[in-house]
């Protein structure tokens, strides 16, 4: 009796640690995942490994660890990689850790530069230059370009004739003025 169940449960712990190994060499750093929560993973189906009776020396776990990391720590794996000494596992990831605040730091840092680096002519506003500003009709190149670039007789003739029309309303507008200044003008030589 006790020599089935022996076999049973270590069936089960041999399937289990294959499944554990397999979790483990396949483990990776996802994108937009934090190392704390890679290293969480990891330490999980380490922990699992060893309540399965599969023990894996400290070099193996560093192995296994750096494996699934993404090209942007191949500087500090060489860095670790040339290190003669006993390395830990707790040091593999503090290095790690270190490497990925850098990286964090400077991605803010170069946001910030940007920012300031890119500042449009048109409304002072940061973040894209005149050519792409929304907001039309301020400063040089107010907007009328678009008009002027559209070539071909039909166009032209429509803008003589929609021309024409407003020639005659801005001319009437004109003698409208021009007689109000006149009767403001003769008023005050008037009163003098």
């Amino acid at each position: 009796m006790i020599k089935k169940l022996k076999d049973t449960f270590q069936r089960k712990s041999v399937i289990s640690k294959i499944h554990y190994r397999r979790k483990l060499l396949t483990l990776k750093l996802k994108d937009d995942e934090k190392l704390e929560e890679y290293f969480a993973r990891f330490d999980d189906i380490i922990r699992e490994l060893e309540c399965a009776d599969e023990k894996l020396n400290e070099t193996d776990k560093i192995c296994h660890l750096l494996i699934g990391l993404d090209e942007k720590y191949d500087k500090v794996i060489t860095a670790i990689e040339i290190l003669n000494n006993d390395i830990k596992l707790d040091f593999v990831k503090t290095r790690l850790l270190d490497e990925e605040l850098k990286f964090n730091m400077g991605q803010a840092n170069s946001k910030n530069e940007n920012d300031v680096a890119f500042i449009c002519y048109r409304c002072n506003k940061p973040g894209h230059f005149a050519a792409q500003c929304r907001e039309k009709g301020r400063g040089r190149g107010s907007g009328q370009k678009g008009q002027q670039r559209h070539r071909g007789r039909g166009y032209r003739g429509w803008q003589r004739g929609h021309d024409r029309q407003g020639d005659k309303q801005q001319k009437q507008e004109d003698m409208q003025r021009n007689q109000q200044q006149a009767s403001l003008a003769e008023g005050s030589l008037a009163f003098l």
